[in-house]
């Protein structure tokens, strides 16, 4: 992961969330935030209507 090439995470993001359809109103999971890029995608997307990130990292988490 590297904030100069993010392009997997932005593509993880939608891949999942096309696979939707044209269904909106989504509540969205994301394992880990990272870097922050596929939830940032995730919420440019316009299905979901919530997202949570799940990380077992404390400095993340606090």
């Amino acid at each position: 992961m590297s904030s100069l090439f993010h392009v997997v995470e932005v593509a993880l993001a939608n891949l999942g969330l096309d696979a939707l359809g044209k269904a909106t109103g989504a509540d969205v999971v994301c394992g880990g935030l990272g870097l922050g890029y596929t939830a940032a995608a995730a919420l440019e997307h316009p299905s979901p209507k919530s997202l949570i990130v799940v990380d077992a990292l404390d400095a993340v988490i606090n």
